[in-house]
């Protein structure tokens, strides 16, 4: 209805054994911006059900654009069961470059933390030059930097 979106799923377990599992979603665009709520839950049997709620929040303003990102999850997984939260922004340089940047992270001493920036060029023609750097770090581990850079052509 108009600027509000609301979507629902049902997943029902293979062979009617554990593993059900449904999704709501709510979004509401008020401008430039979009919040939007989600909840999912997954039927376990006798084990703890898994569950997952999450709140964004994202927006575009001129050459920038950005999203936060916040949730709780209780999972199977004691140390992963908790809150998480991460933050997305791009910024047009000019008509043909986009930085980009993103972090994510929870406070599950079984999460990781992942951060990195970004570069997409278009060159034209369906054809743009893509880079990015970035760390990903589980709990006191040490932190592992990748870099990748490619071509995306879309025809």
């Amino acid at each position: 209805v108009g600027d509000f979106a609301v979507a629902a799923a049902y997943d029902q377990a293979a062979n009617g054994g554990d593993g059900d599992r449904f999704d709501i979603h709510a979004a509401y665009t008020f401008g430039n911006i979009t919040a939007a709520l989600a909840y999912g839950e997954t039927d376990n049997g006798a084990a703890d059900d898994s569950d997952i709620t999450v709140l964004t929040l994202g927006g575009t303003w001129g050459a920038f654009n950005g999203t936060l990102i916040v949730g709780d999850e209780s999972v199977a997984a004691v140390n992963e069961s908790d809150t998480f939260y991460g933050i997305s922004a791009a910024y047009d340089v000019s008509s043909a470059t986009t930085l980009t940047f993103a972090y994510g992270d929870g406070s599950g001493d079984g999460d990781t933390r992942n951060i990195g920036l970004g570069v997409i060029h278009d060159l034209g023609g369906g054809v743009s030059l893509r880079g990015g750097i970035g760390e990903s770090k589980t709990g006191n581990a040490d932190g592992q930097m990748r870099a990748d850079f490619g071509a995306q052509f879309s025809f």
